[in-house]
C-alpha cells in the first residue's frame, strides 16, 4: 500500500501489545468506513511487532501514530499526525481533510455523516468495589502466568523497544538500553533469566554503537552461563531502569507521558535515600504507580480487602484510594509475598504446574478424538 501512489493512503502504525492502540482500534474502523467511497483516500494499519523493518524505515516512535502518506498524489511525501488528545474519528477526519485541502485535493466524503458522540461524565474520585472474582495472587498457577507474561514482555523489549523508529542503538538510548539489562540482571525471576541477563549487559559493554542487523543477531545467540553479580545493586536503581526505559523505548506515547509526568527525576533521588531500609519504599512507589493504571482502565484496586485484610483500614465499605486508609506495611508485605520468591522452590513447582497442565490438554484431546 505504501507503494501505491495514486492514492493518498491513511496508515495507523500500531502495536499489538499497546493499550492505547486497543482502545484507539474501533475509531479507526470507524475512519475506514467513513472513507470507504472515495476514490483518492485508503486506509490501512500496520502492526509493527510483525512489520519491525517497515515501521523503522518510516520512523515511527512512538504508538499509535497515524500518517498520510502520497500526498500531494503521485509521490512519496507524508504527513505525520501531531500527537495532541485522544485520536477519535472527528479529530482524524479533520486532520485528513485539512491535508487534502493543503494541496488542492477533496476526499469526496459527506463530513456531516459523522455524529457527536455522548460525553460520559465519570466521578474520577470515585471508590472502586472490591473485586467479586476472587484470585490467590499467591498460588502457584498465577506466579506460573506472571512469569510467563514476564518474559514473553522482556522478550518483546529486548527484540523491538530499543529499535523503535531508529537504526542504531548509541548516545542516552544506549546508556538506558544498559541500565535496563543491569536491573534485569540484578532482579528478573530465576537465576537462569538473570544469568542471560548478565551475559547480555557483559557483551553490551563491548561497543557503544549497535545497529538493528547486529542486535538481533546477538540476540538469536544468546546463551545462559552461571554468573555473580559484580556488585550489590541498589533498589532504587531498579525504579531508575524503568523510569529511563520508559523515557527511552516505551512506544506507546500517552503511557509515556503519564508515567513521565508522575515520576520525575528528583522522584529516583527521593527513593535513593531510602535504599539504607531496602527496598520497602520501592515496593511502594510500585504499588502506588499500579494503582492508578487500574483507575484510569476501570479495573478494581489491588489488592481487595478481601485478598489482603491487612493491607487496608477497615472503614465498612468499599476499598478506598486514599493513602489514609492503608496499612503500609501491610501493603509491603503483601506485594513482596506476590512477587518474592525462593527461586528453586519455585521453579520446581513451575516445572510442576506446567507438566500437569500439559498432560492435562493432552489427555484432554485424547479422550475428545
Amino acid at each position: 500500500m505504501l507503494n501505491d501512489s495514486s492514492s493518498v493512503w491513511l496508515v495507523d502504525y500500531y502495536s499489538s501489545w499497546c493499550a492505547h492502540c486497543r482502545m484507539f482500534a474501533p475509531e479507526w474502523e470507524k475512519v475506514g468506513e467513513l472513507y470507504a467511497p472515495s476514490k483518492i483516500v485508503q486506509v490501512g494499519a500496520v502492526d509493527c511487532n510483525r512489520h519491525k523493518e517497515i515501521c523503522t524505515r518510516e520512523e515511527v516512535h512512538a504508538y499509535p501514530s497515524v500518517k498520510a502518506h502520497h500526498v500531494p498524489l503521485g509521490s512519496n511525501e507524508k504527513v505525520n499526525m501531531e500527537a495532541r488528545g485522544r485520536k477519535k474519528l472527528k479529530s482524524v477526519a479533520a486532520w485528513v481533510e485539512d491535508v487534502l485541502k493543503e494541496h488542492d485535493m477533496k476526499s469526496g466524503v459527506d463530513m456531516s455523516t459523522i455524529t457527536e458522540e455522548k460525553k460520559l461524565r465519570r466521578n474520577e474520585d470515585a471508590e472502586i468495589e472490591p473485586s467479586k472474582v476472587i484470585e490467590d495472587d499467591t498460588s502457584t498457577l498465577m506466579k506460573y502466568n506472571r512469569l510467563f507474561d514476564a518474559g514473553k514482555a522482556v522478550m518483546l523489549a529486548l527484540e523491538n523497544s530499543f529499535f523503535i523508529g531508529v537504526q542504531v542503538l548509541e548516545g542516552e538510548r544506549y546508556d538506558a538500553a544498559l541500565k535496563w539489562v543491569n536491573a534485569l540482571a540484578a532482579s528478573f525471576p530465576l537465576e537462569g533469566n538473570r544469568a542471560a541477563m548478565v551475559k547480555l549487559a557483559d557483551i553490551m559493554k563491548q561497543q557503544k554503537t549497535w545497529s538493528l542487523v547486529e542486535w538481533s543477531e546477538l540476540i538469536r545467540s544468546m546463551t545462559t552461563r552461571s554468573f555473580k553479580a559484580e556488585e550489590a545493586w541498589k533498589p532504587s536503581e531498579t525504579m531508575a531502569a524503568i523510569r529511563l526505559y520508559m523515557k527511552n523505548f516505551f512506544g506507546c506515547r500517552d503511557c509515556r507521558q503519564y508515567f513521565m509526568e508522575a515520576n520525575p527525576e528528583s522522584l529516583v533521588e527521593e527513593l535513593a535515600a531510602g535504599d539504607t531500609n531496602g527496598p520497602h519504599a520501592v515496593v511502594m512507589w510500585a504499588w502506588k504507580m499500579h494503582n492508578p493504571v487500574n483507575k484510569r482502565l476501570h479495573v478494581n484496586q489491588w489488592p481487595s480487602l478481601s485478598a489482603c485484610s491487612s493491607c487496608y483500614i477497615d472503614i465498612g465499605g468499599p476499598v478506598s484510594i486514599g493513602m489514609s486508609l492503608i496499612h503500609e506495611d501491610g501493603i509491603a508485605a503483601y506485594v513482596t509475598s506476590v512477587y518474592g520468591h525462593e527461586d528453586k522452590a519455585l521453579f520446581d513447582e513451575i516445572i510442576m504446574t506446567a507438566t500437569q497442565r500439559h498432560r492435562f490438554a493432552i489427555s484432554k484431546d485424547i479422550h475428545m478424538a
